[in-house]
């Protein structure tokens, strides 16, 4: 499956001057230069990004993010925030195409599997019923940071055994 990401043409060029600072800071003898499109993007785009971030002037970005020159504080500010915005933009993307019900009855079938994860499936098959439930829940709570994990799904994740892969 291929996911759309749609992040703004600004929006890339920024993330791309930042990435090229970055690099021509850490990384002093490689050639380190902003893409065409997003020099292109930075000039038709200037308007937008000064209106956007902080009153941003784009002229000599580029340059300077191919030179390691230091940025100013707007301009590093700006930078971080471009970057922000484009991790919200593929977060929000990712988070359409996400099938939590999958994930969890993978999850929970490569833990009961896996020999390195003996305490997990030792404490699942000891437990019966609300007691796996909540087992079940609170493990895809700590290991992966889900706020809510509906019922249906902890059912069924409830309900595997060893070598029983999710349908």
């Amino acid at each position: 499956m291929s996911i759309k990401y749609d992040v703004p043409v600004p929006i890339r060029a920024l993330v791309d001057v930042l990435v090229t600072w970055r690099n021509s800071v850490f990384h002093e003898l490689t050639d380190n230069l902003i893409a065409s499109e997003s020099r292109r993007a930075l000039i038709d785009h200037a308007l937008f990004i000064q209106a956007n971030y902080h009153g941003l002037v784009v002229t000599d970005l580029a340059s300077k993010a191919e030179s390691g020159a230091d940025l100013t504080f707007k301009e590093a500010s700006s930078l971080i925030s471009a970057a922000h915005k484009f991790v919200e933009v593929v977060d929000a993307a990712v988070l359409d195409h996400f099938d939590q019900r999958a994930f969890c009855l993978e999850a929970i079938s490569d833990a009961l599997d896996s020999r390195s994860s003996s305490v997990f499936a030792s404490k699942f098959l000891k437990l019966n019923g609300d007691q796996r439930r909540r087992f079940v829940r609170n493990w895809l709570s700590n290991a992966f940071g889900f706020a809510e994990v509906p019922e249906e799904i902890v059912d069924a994740c409830a309900t595997l055994s060893r070598s029983e892969r999710p349908r």
